[in-house]
């Protein structure tokens, strides 16, 4: 297991033994009951508790999940964004027109707006 913005990640075999778990209680709970959480999962994930204090997630799986996990296992996209978020420093918008020679509110290209001129 390892933990990614939060959110822990598990092996693969640490997921079937997690997924024998919960079919294992699925089928021992009155079906009103699995169907009354399936239908809570429908409209918001679920957290599951177990008595040991773990916790899991019921939650409907679609396509924008299955991306988003896809995309958290790309490490050099995590990488950049990660640098991304440890930067301090920003640039107005006047400032990077004024690096690529658009016009600043009024000024013609290429003069530069800090000139003391």
């Amino acid at each position: 297991m390892f933990e990614i913005d939060g959110l822990r990640r598990y092996s693969t075999p640490e997921r079937k033994r997690i997924m024998e778990g919960i079919d294992a209680c699925l089928r021992h709970e009155p079906r009103r009951e699995t169907n009354a959480l399936l239908k809570r999962a429908r409209r918001e994930n679920v957290i599951l508790r177990s008595p040991e204090g773990e916790e899991f997630i019921l939650a409907e799986v679609g396509d924008f999940n299955r991306e988003i996990e896809l995309t958290r296992q790309n490490r050099a996209l995590m990488k950049l964004l990660d640098a991304r978020a440890r930067q301090t420093e920003t640039v107005s918008f006047e400032d990077v027109k004024g690096l690529l020679g658009l016009a600043v509110r009024g000024k013609s290209p290429g003069t530069d707006s800090r000139a003391t001129g």
